[in-house]
């Protein structure tokens, strides 16, 4: 478990807990409610029954019960106290498909946390994790019109994939090392 410490603030990045259900089901409506984010499938389930939903995105990481399409994929939570912030996850390798969009790393931060520099720290804590999965540099994607996530991207060393025949059409991909890099704060 990694955590950041500024004044008062201590911001962790851990593994799905049921500790945290309520809050993520708050951030769940928040999501559902944001017209800027088109909320997965697996996370409208998430609402039916969280309990299940949150011990299945821990097998994600052992490649139990996987939909079909899936990789391997480890989810972390970046939490406050008992505030759920946002998620990140690792997909473990590349598809064909992930290669188009999606990438290796995807992450989002709840609307009501955003602008606060939450995006920036969970891409920085969860690089290392990359690394430790094998990944050396992870594909990210990006919507073209999201410009604060491309700035992160940039920010923790990402190079956008110039004259990129493969990316989805609307999206930029870049690729982040995983490793320490200095602009990397």
């Amino acid at each position: 478990m990694n955590q950041i410490s500024s004044k008062n603030l201590q911001v962790r990045l851990i593994r799905p807990s049921l500790q945290y259900r309520k809050s993520f089901l708050t951030a769940l409506w928040e999501f559902d409610k944001d017209k800027s984010w088109n909320m997965e499938p697996k996370y409208k389930e998430a609402a039916k029954d969280p309990d299940k939903f949150i011990k299945r995105l821990l097998g994600f990481a052992k490649g139990k019960d996987l939909p079909p399409t899936y990789v391997p994929d480890t989810f972390y939570w970046l939490v406050e106290g008992n505030k759920y912030i946002g998620r990140v996850d690792i997909r473990h390798y590349l598809t064909p498909a992930l290669r188009r969009k999606g990438g290796n790393i995807g992450y989002a931060i709840r609307p009501t946390q955003r602008g606060k520099g939450f995006g920036n720290l969970i891409l920085k804590l969860v690089l290392p994790k990359a690394a430790k999965l094998g990944i050396k540099r992870a594909l990210l994607t990006v919507d073209s019109k999201n410009t604060t996530s491309r700035k992160i991207i940039e920010k923790h060393g990402g190079k956008l994939i110039k004259h990129d025949k493969v990316a989805e059409p609307g999206f930029l991909r870049f690729w982040v090392p995983t490793g320490k890099i200095a602009k990397r704060n």
